[in-house]
This record gives C-alpha cells, sequence and structure tokens, in this order.
C-alpha cells in the first residue's frame, strides 16, 4: 500500500479529526510548511495522545502550539547540548594529540607500533592509518592552508594540527 500525499489543508483537518485543537490555522499551515509534519507531529505527539492505534486521538484540550512548544524545547535542549559536547570533544582531541605527540614525537603519529597492534587490532589500525593518511590528502587537495603550510615549511603535519580534521572515533581509536 502506498502512502498518499497530503496538502497542509488535509494534514490540518486530520489533525483536527484526531481532536487537535487548533487555534489559528494560518499558525498551523506555516508551521507545518516550516517544520514537516513526520518530525513536528510523529516526533512528538506521544505524550498528547490517548490511544496510540490507526484511529489515535489527542487528550482533550491539547493543542497544536503545545506540540510545537514540545517541539522548540527539545531543539533548544539538543543546541545547548551539543555546544557542550562540541567543547569537550575539543578538549579531549587536545589533550589526546598532547600525549599522543609527547610519547610518539610530532611526525611519527600514524606508525602501526604506536598503537595497540595485537592480532584483533591490526586490521582496525591499518585501516584508522589509512583513513587519516586519506583526510591529510583530502586537506591538502582542497588547499586547506593550516595544512599545506605545515607540509610545505615541514614537510609533515603534525598530530596536535591535524587533530581538528579528524573525527572523534578516529581520535579515540
Amino acid at each position: 500500500m502506498e502512502k498518499e500525499f497530503k496538502t497542509i489543508e488535509e494534514q490540518i483537518e486530520i489533525l483536527k479529526g484526531r481532536n487537535l485543537i487548533i487555534k489559528d490555522e494560518e499558525f498551523a499551515k506555516k508551521l507545518l510548511k516550516e517544520n514537516n509534519y513526520y518530525y513536528l507531529i510523529n516526533g512528538y505527539k506521544d505524550l498528547f495522545v490517548k490511544n496510540k492505534s490507526e484511529n489515535e486521538e489527542f487528550k482533550q484540550n491539547v493543542t497544536l502550539e503545545e506540540i510545537y512548544t514540545l517541539y522548540r524545547f527539545d531543539i533548544e535542549l539538543r543546541m545547548n547540548l551539543f555546544k557542550y559536547i562540541i567543547s569537550i570533544e575539543r578538549k579531549i582531541k587536545t589533550y589526546i594529540a598532547y600525549d599522543f605527540s609527547k610519547n610518539y614525537g610530532n611526525k611519527d603519529y600514524l606508525i602501526e607500533g604506536n598503537f595497540d597492534n595485537s592480532q584483533k587490532n591490526n586490521k582496525k589500525i591499518q585501516k584508522l592509518i589509512s583513513e587519516i593518511e586519506k583526510e591529510k590528502e583530502n586537506q591538502i587537495n582542497v588547499n586547506n592552508k593550516m595544512l599545506v603550510h605545515y607540509i610545505e615549511k615541514y614537510n609533515y603535519i603534525p598530530l596536535w594540527v591535524l587533530i581538528r580534521r579528524i573525527t572523534f572515533g578516529q581520535v579515540s581509536k
């Protein structure tokens, strides 16, 4: 069975038919055009429905504005958490780059012997080194001035410079 396309007006009628109060239809139209029915309604309706079934209905006196308020709260919470997660990630990457460079030197950080090279990790380490080398090449190809400077002046890129261009997952390995 194919899912049918519904216009904004049809979506509003569906919501009204499910007992959702829509105080301002122009606001509802704008909201659904800008935020996508699926993410806005289906993503946040669970607190507001009284029965989860094909014929689900919203609880008494639930408004579209309440669902939108929860949606906005979630976005704000995610943005705030993201800000702190990025800061923590940057600090951890800095600590790792510092300690790794201190222990293994400025330019020899991609030598297999610097890693736990047990049999079970061997392929993972080779893959990781390959990914990082590929990222270095990509950054040089797009003419990342900071990295190109180190290549031209020193003939290598120190880990503390490259660390910003590799993923947290790669750094953790």
